[in-house]
């Protein structure tokens, strides 16, 4: 692992205090909030190292613009990633730390190559890589068999795994270290339903139906049209005697719930959520569980009790994250984890199903094993959401807004799982029933890549800042007016409100396209978080889900091929789409917002 020190500047973790057991997959609370993960650590490898490549190679980048990671977004990124790529070496000096936790060396760059941390080293001159002969006691290996560069950053890209300078030949990747050879994602028809094996999960959180001001959800009031399971979240467990525990409110509930079920709906409980490893009684109580095979055994004879008693039909492993030491982790839960998937297939047979959640981001995902776990579990649910939120202003990426489930930063995320090689079919992808919001730093800037100052405004039933759901999200378009853009690239809505407000999300025509991708990518299916965010019914008669046609209209127009290649030129070829169901419209004239945007990028006339 990275020096602790090196930690707490990449990785970004809040303090939320909750009621026992009302968070979940991602770190979703009971109010909306979210407690962040790490820095997108993938991601910031390759932007250090394009730094560090310039640096060392002879002139591929201008060296003078010291710490500038991200460029001040434009309206093109709208159509294209934006290149996060600094002109040169990270700068630094006695006062001015490396922004990465690396050494500052004599000569002002950082890195942790021994012209960095030895002689005249000026900061942080006790820092580590990552990975490979530069990290702690040259030791530290990639997870889940990804690369790792010759900087000392783990990754998947050419940057990590091949030498990203053949001419000069100074930088292979370092054998020894994880893999060095890219893994191909898989690739798979979309238009082959393959349904006979396709999940589509919902989660539901109980506690919306006591914590909520309103738009509450009760288990009669979810619509199972189309769902494979239903998982009912969450339950804990003793952190000594390891027996199952339920918040009292949610007793009620359960047996309503396992009602639902029936030869096509599977009703699971989830045990754990993101406040069960907050500091507090039970931070430990996930990796003591694990660590003996009395202690698992303890924990699933009485799981069992607790299924059978309630009549669930499955469990879901919800632990928010093994082996890190901030969330009461050991480096041997690991192997410890498989260990418990191993156990509970064989006390389960067939009666029962099981799963396991898989943390979204390689930081947190290089605790897990899932290849070693596949064989255990009905499926591994990647937690495909939270991806970017306010928290992103204490990181290295920047203040920018940016969507929570781009599509992009999903396939990146999912990457590693291909180098461990695990088998997709087994991968089932989340989706949120809520947006992430923020709120403009200026309102001369209120799209994708512009600056924000903060989170969103707390709004409505869920009453939480940075958060709303999809309900609360139709409402506002209702009452004010504002029409909903979608962002292709990214497979997200983003709307813009009451001036300042920005919020990108879901809805029915998003989460086709990304159905189809995931579909593309041979995945086992979809996960839902929460459908109590989204229910076409409501304990106070809340807006109903769209209306009209639900098929996606705009599958073909957006294939998977053009995320990353996309031309705005490309404008001229689409024609005005007629408004669907939640206002959205996407019309190409001189005097709407995209052909604003044509005009700005190409100095023409949008068409």
């Amino acid at each position: 692992m990275v020096q602790h020190a090196l930690l707490k500047l990449l990785c970004v973790v809040s303090t939320v205090t909750a009621s026992n057991f009302t968070n979940g997959p991602g770190g979703r609370l009971s109010n909306g909030g979210h407690t962040p993960g790490y820095e997108p650590i993938i991601e910031l490898s390759e932007v250090l190292i394009a730094s560090e490549i310039g640096e060392n190679s002879t002139a591929l980048h201008p060296h003078t613009s010291p710490n500038n990671l991200t460029a001040r977004s434009d309206p093109s990124s709208l159509f294209k990633r934006q290149d996060n790529r600094p002109d040169g070496a990270l700068k630094c000096s006695s006062t001015e730390k490396c922004i990465d936790g690396s050494c500052c060396g004599a000569g002002g760059t950082c890195g942790y190559k021994d012209l960095h941390c030895g002689a005249g080293c000026q900061s942080n001159c006790g820092a580590k890589a990552m990975c490979g002969i530069d990290s702690k006691d040259g030791a530290e290996t990639c997870g889940l068999q990804l690369c790792c560069s010759y900087y000392g950053w783990c990754g998947t890209r050419d940057v990590h795994c091949i030498d990203p300078e053949p001419l000069i030949g100074k930088t292979p990747c370092q054998q020894g270290f994880g893999g060095c050879t890219i893994k191909p994602s898989p690739e798979c028809s979309p238009d082959k339903a393959g349904d006979s094996g396709w999940r589509r999960i919902a989660y539901y959180a109980g506690w919306n139906s006591r914590d909520r001001k309103c738009d509450r959800v009760y288990p009669q009031n979810i619509n199972t049209t189309g769902l494979t399971h239903l998982m009912y979240s969450f339950i804990g467990f003793d952190p000594v005697t390891f027996r199952i525990v339920a918040d009292p409110g949610d007793v009620s509930l359960f047996r309503s719930f396992t009602s639902l079920g029936s030869s096509t709906l599977k009703t699971w409980v989830a045990v754990g959520g993101w406040s069960f490893n907050d500091p507090g009684d039970t931070a430990t109580a996930y990796s003591d569980m694990v660590s003996t095979y009395e202690n698992r055994a303890a924990f699933i004879s009485s799981l069992i009790e607790f299924m059978d008693k309630y009549g669930f039909t499955g469990a879901d492993i919800d632990w928010e994250y093994p082996s890190n030491p901030e969330r009461g982790g050991r480096k041997e839960d690991k192997e410890n984890l498989v260990e418990l998937m191993k156990d509970m297939k064989a006390a389960f047979g067939f009666r029962y199903g099981v799963s396991v959640v898989l943390a979204p981001d390689y930081w947190y995902l290089q605790g897990f094993s899932p290849a070693a776990m596949e064989q255990y579990v009905d499926h591994l649910g990647f937690m495909a959401y939270d991806l970017h939120g306010s928290w992103d202003s204490e990181n290295a990426l920047g203040s920018l807004m940016r969507p929570h489930t781009d599509i992009r930063d999903i396939d990146n995320g999912l990457t590693p799982l291909w180098f461990d090689g695990v088998d997709p079919k087994k991968v089932v992808m989340g989706i949120a029933y809520y947006g992430r919001t923020f709120t403009a730093a200026s309102t001369d800037c209120g799209v994708m890549g512009c600056g924000f100052s903060g989170p969103g405004d707390a709004y409505g039933c869920t009453n939480y800042k940075g958060v709303l759901s999809n309900m609360e999200i139709r409402k506002i378009i209702k009452e004010t007016g504002a029409e909903p853009f979608l962002l292709e690239g990214a497979m997200v809505k983003e709307l813009v409100y009451n001036v300042d407000q920005w919020v990108a999300y879901d809805d029915y025509e998003t989460i086709a396209l990304k159905e189809r991708f995931a579909r593309k990518r041979c995945l086992g299916g979809t996960m839902i978080w929460s459908i109590d965010y989204d229910s076409p019914t409501s304990d106070n008669g809340a807006l109903p889900s769209e209306d009209g046609d639900k098929s996606c209209t705009l599958c073909s127009k957006f294939e998977p091929e053009k995320w990353d290649s996309w031309d705005p030129a490309d404008l001229s070829s689409i024609k005005k789409l007629a408004a669907i169901g939640d206002s959205y419209s996407a019309g190409i004239g001189a005097g709407d917002r995209l052909g604003s945007i044509y005009d700005a990028l190409k100095g023409g006339t949008g068409q």
